[in-house]
């Protein structure tokens, strides 16, 4: 699955459904690609943390639209979602 460009309300249950994003070797998902979000965005995200943690993995957002990184701070996520 690839990170949708559209992550709002009415896409997050269909994304929370779906497996979580292919990652690079790294465990990195490119968010580049993401253009239109609101705070279900990180309802989404957070939940592909959490399930690859619970498989012992790591995962890394990178490419993080500005504006993302700016809804995160506002609602308290950044360190859980985008910690360096």
């Amino acid at each position: 699955m690839v990170v949708p460009s559209r992550l709002k309300f009415d896409t997050a249950t269909a994304a929370l459904r779906g497996a979580v994003p292919s990652t690079d070797a790294d465990g990195n998902i490119d968010l580049s690609g993401l253009t239109e979000f609101d705070s279900s965005a990180l309802v989404v995200l957070l939940a592909w943390s959490r399930s690859v943690q619970a498989r012992e993995g790591a995962l890394k957002y990178v490419d993080v639209p500005a504006g993302l990184r700016q809804l995160a701070q506002l609602y308290g996520t950044d360190g859980l979602l985008f910690a360096a």
